[in-house]
């Protein structure tokens, strides 16, 4: 895990199991937690979550997004929680999906977490583009609602 202060963006710490310090430390013993495919990370409510997805662009048939939670960004984390499994099929194939972000600061004031991921403009087993144009619905950014009893928040 690495971070830098807002007031010095360009000077990151690392995380190496137990301090931080100024270089990257390899191994288990700098392992926050454990994902899938792709992970993001916000605060919220005095906790920290990590959003993680499976891995959306090899076509694996797990198609899922967890939540999981801690009172540290050095953990330890709570088990994984699925929220929501990506449905979206283009050509009867499963469409890629990638780049997942937590939004805390999109309050909508019935104590639920903003979630989204992009979808592809292709799917798996597909020509990426395939015909003349592009399908609005596809390659563009989905967004779900969790609500935070659901995940502890």
């Amino acid at each position: 895990m690495a971070r830098f202060r807002e007031s010095n963006p360009l000077q990151w710490e690392y995380y190496n199991g137990s301090a931080w310090g100024s270089s990257p430390s390899f191994g288990s013993a700098a392992k926050i937690a454990d994902g899938r495919g792709t992970v993001s990370v916000a605060y919220l409510n005095g906790k920290y979550i990590l959003m993680t997805m499976d891995q959306g662009f090899d076509c694996d048939t797990a198609r899922n997004i967890y939540i999981a939670t801690a009172s540290s960004p050095t953990g330890p984390f709570s088990a994984q929680t699925l929220v929501y499994t990506i449905k979206e099929y283009f050509k009867g194939q499963y469409t890629r999906y990638y780049t997942p972000v937590i939004h805390p600061e999109s309050d909508n004031g019935r104590n639920e977490l903003l979630l989204t991921y992009c979808l592809n403009f292709s799917a798996c087993r597909l020509e990426s583009c395939e015909g003349d144009y592009l399908d609005p619905y596809y390659y563009r950014v989905k967004g779900i609602r969790v609500p935070y009893v659901k995940i502890g928040l």
